[in-house]
């Protein structure tokens, strides 16, 4: 939390500027917030930036449709409430005094749209969202379980009303100038706690399916006349991802859950070895349509 400590410090260089009543150091102080601000700001549009290239690139797209859109919403949640900050900065410069923005109605409506973004931007973390994937389930419980202790944005606040008069009651307006760009700077590195969260899940993860391999297998290769014969077939891992289409004897096969297609049917024919042709078709990583194909081979006794 590099960026929250150097805040503090900024925070109490503006105390000892206060005692010595200068101008020139206050001035220096709000730059250096708005500065890092702003930092912390393009670091975050890196992130962003990233999701969406791996959101059109095939190895990242499936995880990245799950995440993006979360990182996106944490984006926009930050930004409303950033451009919140600007218009009350604009106030004050434009005569409001603190009194009359900071106290009764509109201060609790002040507190309540910080406190709507800090619940907006953790309420993206959803365990519910991956009912079947125990591992992502629980890495997502327990790292909401963390962020809601971590992120700076009203972090510990309790009483809203007590915030509100600890952090703006009898200030100057330079201090709550001041005060307000250290919440924007809460807002944008909560913001990029969320979204680097977000990311890993996509980054992460590893398609795997770097070298295709079609594979068809049946449950017996050696059987009598009337017996059952059960075909599995599936691409690389039996993945989905690769959205790949499965023909066995000529016959378009759907996926069971686990990405597998599975034909059975009954033996006929004489004696002797017997074919199944398989058919795959598939996207590659690079999101080009490929096809493979395989004969498998089954026996039936005399």
């Amino acid at each position: 939390m590099i960026w929250r400590l150097l805040t503090l410090c900024i925070v109490a260089l503006y105390c000892f500027s206060c005692q010595q009543k200068n101008n020139y150091q206050w001035e220096s102080v709000n730059e250096s917030l708005i500065t890092s601000g702003k930092y912390i700001e393009t670091q975050n549009g890196y992130i962003h930036d990233a999701l969406l290239e791996e959101l059109n690139d095939f190895p990242t797209q499936y995880k990245a449709k799950l995440w993006q859109p979360k990182a996106n919403r944490v984006k926009s949640l930050s930004s409303d409430s950033r451009k919140y900050i600007d218009s009350l900065i604009a106030e004050l410069n434009n005569g409001k005094t603190i009194e009359t923005m900071f106290s009764g109605g509109k201060a609790i409506a002040i507190f309540q749209k910080f406190l709507a973004c800090r619940n907006g931007m953790l309420d993206v973390l959803q365990p519910g969202d991956f009912p079947d994937k125990a591992i992502v389930f629980n890495d997502v419980k327990n790292a909401k379980e963390q962020l809601i202790k971590r992120i700076p944005l009203l972090q510990g606040v309790i009483d809203g009303q007590k915030w509100l008069e600890s952090s703006f009651s009898g200030n100057q307006q330079q201090l709550t100038v001041l005060i307000l760009n250290k919440l924007r700077n809460d807002i944008l590195l909560s913001e990029n706690m969320l979204i680097q969260y977000c990311n890993s899940h996509v980054t992460n993860y590893t398609c795997g399916h770097r070298q295709f391999e079609s594979i068809a297998i049946l449950n017996s290769s050696y059987v009598k006349t009337g017996q059952l014969i059960e075909v599995k077939a599936g691409i690389g891992s039996f993945t989905k991802a690769l959205l790949p289409r499965v023909t066995i004897d000529g016959k378009p096969q759907s996926l069971n859950s686990n990405g597998v297609a599975v034909y059975s049917f009954i033996a006929k024919g004489s004696p002797g070895k017997h074919f199944v042709n398989v058919r795959f078709e598939f996207t590659d990583s690079n999101g080009k349509k490929a096809v493979k194909e395989d004969r498998v081979e089954y026996v039936i006794a005399q």
